[in-house]
């Protein structure tokens, strides 16, 4: 056994034991009985509303009308070119008296007079990316849907537990630790929450969080995590479809995880899809949770065959797969040391460090990931010489590289920052560490809301009347463990439903006597989409909650549950452990056991409603597009391989110089014009000339 294995044995039961306590601990919030006044819920606009496959328009949220896909158009008007609305569906489609949810889309206008009447729908990738943020924040994607836009609407739903459709939060449930801690007084639980937080001992705190997400959806909300997977979420799209008056087949775009829930759609309603776009793709039968670790392997793999096939390169570095394997084997040993360190060009902090003060496989890692998301493949075609640097102990080759050195000629003393010493004293004096994000946040908001009550719309001024309230009560001293409940019922309001009645609720249980009044009063003036926009409201404060905040843009609690639904739940570390051995460069993997056993128990709080058929690879002649990347570092070229061989009617494109999803790094915009040819006739081969273009290989640094 592993002593990261023993190690979570340990932590790992104690860690348990504290989510079991938290578990009965939510169960007890989620009971509490309501009281103070009631209210009548806000005004109802269309009586049919709320039945399964109805839908109704709503404002498009700033969030999305600010995207930079949207204003750098410069001829985007919501209402003629886009809209947006919401259309009803059932949590389980496999019953038929159920709760519903519902699923918010983003509607891309034909630009055609007469757009065809198959439109493509759009697919997410994460799993818990929002599709209406991805089309409306990434230009590159957008303008290569435009092709496809020409003829036919674009549709981007949020998958549900994403975005704006019933988004599962993480960041609030971190207090119900502080909650437990406050009131259960166990040392021990106190003790391995602390490890969780401080170390990388057992399951990790990142898995805890995971599963206090699930937990807390279910039992203060009543949210059936275990419906929020791919094979429910395909059975979301032919009832989008159908609400918003489209008859006929549909047509898919999937990119990353969307292109695995497209595969799951071509299995689950293939009566219903006419063709089919793969960009990014894994498939269901791939473990990828327990191959992560060495994903950026391939990519590497995938550029040594390309500098084999080039003459000019083979011949400047012969053998060049075998040297790399020899060359990470001795930077392990001795790395490449860098005196003075490298300062590091600031447009690439987001993967490198500040200052590089050595070469070694770390840096060979983070540059496979910043090849991945480079336009035109990054640092793709100095790699060889790279390499033949480090083997030379040539440490002037990488301060040359004028875009990765900050540095003009390399020889200035490196600047760095020295980060201000943390204050010891909690800024709030809270009772619990945990409470002090959020009672900070609460404290910030509500004077905030304050300030501007006179300007603020219904749909904020009951928000603003609850935080209030509740910034009151704690100023004045009120118990801080009966506040942080009342912070964690407010953030699962939305996830109760969307109409007046979860407000009044929520104000009548929660609040003081006369805010209760006050909060009910404006939700009785509420129309349907007021409500919306305050339930959104309500979210995105509730995403500021933790000491990890949630992104509007993509759901860290959809993410697992969906994996755990599948992947992770019919995965073992021996997988994991397999993959590391057949690696041809496990120096490159990053702690890919300890990965994978977060992973695994990342799902103790998630059910799967799923058999292991799921994992099945996916057969089907439906006609299907493949875009795969050389060197994608999330979704390797070998996976999409894998997936085209069970496709009987497939074309498949492969990018030598694109990493992860070639839609949104091609600026030629080649992947959008095969991808409209081929939906134009799905039956026929596309025109695939362009990928051929200079543009889309790579041209090797040879000296």
């Amino acid at each position: 056994m592993s002593s990261s294995r023993s190690r979570g044995a340990v932590i790992g039961a104690i860690a348990i034991a504290s989510l079991i306590g938290v578990v009965a601990l939510i169960a007890v919030i989620g009971s509490g009985n309501s009281k103070g006044p009631t209210a009548t819920p806000g005004t109802t606009e269309n009586p049919t509303f709320g039945a399964v496959g109805t839908t109704e328009a709503v404002p498009c949220p700033s969030f999305l009308t600010s995207g930079a896909a949207l204003t750098e158009s410069g001829n985007e008007v919501e209402g003629k070119t886009f809209s947006c609305g919401v259309v009803v569906v059932p949590e389980n489609h496999d019953t038929t008296d159920g709760r519903t949810i519902e699923l918010f889309y983003l509607k891309l206008h034909s630009t055609a007079a007469s757009p065809e009447p198959d439109p493509l729908v759009y697919l997410a990738g994460g799993p818990g990316s929002s599709g209406s943020y991805e089309l409306t924040a990434n230009p590159w994607l957008n303008k290569n849907l435009e092709k496809i836009r020409e003829r036919r609407d674009i549709l981007a739903y949020d998958q549900r537990g994403t975005g704006y459709s019933n988004y599962l939060l993480c960041a609030p449930f971190e207090s119900a630790l502080g909650i437990l801690q406050d009131r259960d007084k166990n040392p021990e639980i106190a003790a391995a929450i602390k490890d969780l937080q401080d170390t990388e001992l057992g399951i990790g705190y990142s898995a805890l969080r995971a599963n206090l997400c699930g937990v807390g959806t279910n039992l203060l909300a009543g949210v059936d995590t275990g419906q929020y997977n791919s094979v429910q979420s395909a059975k979301d799209i032919p009832v989008l479809a159908k609400a918003l008056g489209y008859t006929g087949d549909l047509n898919l775009y999937g990119t990353s995880y969307g292109a695995k829930l497209a595969q799951e759609a071509m299995r689950t309603i293939p009566d219903s899809v006419n063709g089919v776009v793969l960009d990014g793709s894994g498939g269901p039968a791939i473990p990828s949770g327990m191959w992560a670790g060495v994903k950026n392997v391939t990519p590497y793999e995938e550029l040594f065959k390309q500098c084999a096939a080039d003459a000019a390169c083979n011949a400047a570095y012969p053998d060049l797969a075998k040297r790399f394997g020899a060359l990470l084997d001795k930077l392990a040993t001795t790395p490449l040391v860098l005196d003075p360190p490298m300062v590091v060009n600031p447009r690439l902090s987001g993967i490198f460090p500040p200052v590089i003060a050595q070469i070694d496989a770390d840096f060979f890692v983070k540059l496979a990931a910043l090849n991945n998301i480079a336009l035109g493949g990054g640092f793709a075609s100095a790699v060889p010489r790279m390499i033949a640097a480090a083997e030379q102990g040539d440490a002037a080759y990488f301060r040359s590289i004028p875009i990765l050195n900050a540095e003009s000629k390399g020889t200035e003393e490196p600047k760095t920052v020295v980060p201000p010493a943390k204050d010891p004293t909690p800024a709030l004096g809270a009772d619990q560490p945990l409470y002090e994000v959020p009672f900070v946040t609460l404290l910030s908001l509500a004077k905030n809301a304050a300030a501007a009550q006179g300007q603020a719309g219904i749909d904020t001024q009951w928000l603003a009347v609850v935080l209030g309230d509740l910034a009151a009560r704690l100023a004045a001293g009120e118990n801080q463990a009966d506040l942080m409940e009342a912070l964690l019922q407010l953030s699962v309001v939305p996830n109760k439903g969307t109409t007046a009645k979860e407000l009044t609720d929520y104000a009548n249980a929660a609040l003081s006597p006369s805010a209760a009044t006050a909060a009910n009063a404006v939700a009785g003036q509420m129309t349907r989409n007021d409500v919306r926009a305050t339930m959104w409201s309500i979210q995105d404060v509730a995403m500021m909650l933790g000491t990890t905040p949630d992104s509007r843009a993509y759901s860290d609690g959809m993410q697992a549950a969906v994996n755990c639904a599948a992947d992770l739940a019919f995965s073992t570390l021996d997988q994991a452990e397999a993959a590391l051995a057949e690696s041809a460069y496990p120096q490159l993997a990053v702690s890919p056991m300890e990965v994978a056993e977060r992973s695994l128990a990342s799902c103790v709080a998630y059910p799967t409603t799923l058999d292991r058929s799921v994992m099945d690879p996916v057969k089907s002649d439906i006609p299907t597009l493949l875009f795969l990347s050389a060197l994608d570092n999330e979704t390797p070229i070998t996976w999409g391989r894998s997936v085209a061989e069970g496709l009987g009617n497939a074309t498949v494109v492969e990018w030598k110089n694109m990493g992860h999803i070639a839609a949104a790094h091609d600026d030629k915009l080649c992947a959008g014009a095969i991808a409209s040819d081929f939906l134009s006739d799905p039956s026929k081969a596309p025109d695939l000339a362009c990928a051929q273009a200079d543009d889309y290989k790579i041209n090797f640094v040879l000296k």
